[in-house]
């Protein structure tokens, strides 16, 4: 079991964008950041651009990762979203969805919730 805090989080991404490839996504950016917060990836696929936030937990039980998502962090992450829609128009006409997905390292689960806010 990893137990140190960073590499769960890697580990949890790694499986989280792993998952979305084999869903057909691209992944379009990682650990993207701004002053205003940071979102884990963004993704693609037709033409729709997802910011997915990761919450990786050690064993099952522990608090549900949707429900760690909180109000603020859902507000950086729009804004985290805006910052990427200036910087890159080519994303303009897109779709937008906020994802968040919950990683268990205990059984190797992931758990997509699309649409989990807007």
């Amino acid at each position: 079991m990893i137990r140190d805090n960073r590499a769960k989080g890697v580990a949890g991404e790694t499986m989280a964008k792993d998952f979305f490839r084999a869903q057909g996504y691209r992944i379009e950016a990682s650990n993207y950041r701004v002053r205003s917060g940071e979102v884990d990836f963004v993704a693609s696929r037709n033409e729709t651009l997802v910011f997915v936030e990761v919450k990786t937990r050690a064993r099952k039980g522990e608090i549900a990762a949707v429900f760690s998502v909180d109000r603020k962090k859902r507000d950086h992450i729009r804004k985290v979203a805006l910052c990427f829609i200036r910087e890159h128009p080519s994303f303009h006409e897109c779709d937008l969805r906020f994802d968040v997905v919950s990683v268990i390292l205990e059984d190797n689960s992931v758990e997509h919730f699309e649409n989990a806010f807007v």
